[in-house]
């Protein structure tokens, strides 16, 4: 079970090219594009056909080209050409389009109700894309666990001085002063 109506980070802006790209978050398949214009894409990943991944298809001027059948799907996940038969495209030829915002570097998602996806809530990560005497490097790291594991391992930092020995664990971690604090929706986990 996953929160819903909230923002969820789904890639780096640099992930997401012409080229389609895969990523499962929440449960979901969703396929990534970058169209020509630079607009980022999501839509999901299996076509209603078949069940096709179309991330092993194509892209066809910002169409993707269903890899089973030549099917295309446009930005909005909607059907618009079938190639065979007499051409007709059934109403229900669709995969899930997700609403998405694309800041700080980051491209983010929303799984929700659609009307409910306020860019206002996204987290201001804009040190992330500040480039005046700072540099980010990005990645990601494939987990698999619940996510509230990882909430937690990021949240109590006490255990790096043991499991990180040797790079960034030091006698230092557990002589700092541990301070977690809520603000709204916000929690912090600070050590000093």
């Amino acid at each position: 079970m996953f929160l819903r109506n909230t923002w969820y980070v789904a890639a780096w802006s640099k992930e997401i090219t012409q080229e389609l790209f895969a990523r499962t978050i929440v449960g979901e398949s969703i396929l990534f594009y970058r169209k020509q214009d630079g607009t980022v894409v999501a839509i999901g990943n299996r076509c209603p056909h078949r069940f096709a991944p179309l991330n092993r298809g194509k892209l066809v001027d910002d169409i993707v080209q269903c890899p089973y059948h030549g099917l295309h799907f446009n930005e909005s996940g909607i059907c618009v050409y079938n190639p065979h038969g007499d051409g007709k495209i059934p109403k229900k030829a669709r995969v899930p389009q997700y609403p998405l915002c694309e800041r700080h570097d980051l491209i983010w998602l929303w799984f929700g109700e659609p009307e409910l996806a306020d860019e206002s809530k996204i987290p201001d990560f804009s040190c992330l894309s500040d480039t005046q005497g700072f540099r980010t490097v990005g990645g990601i790291i494939e987990m698999h666990a619940n996510y509230a594991l990882i909430i937690d391992n990021l949240m109590d930092l006490t255990h790096v001085e043991y499991v990180h020995e040797g790079t960034v664990g030091n006698e230092g971690i557990s002589d700092g002063e541990h301070v977690v604090e809520q603000y709204g929706t916000t929690v912090y986990s600070k050590l000093w």
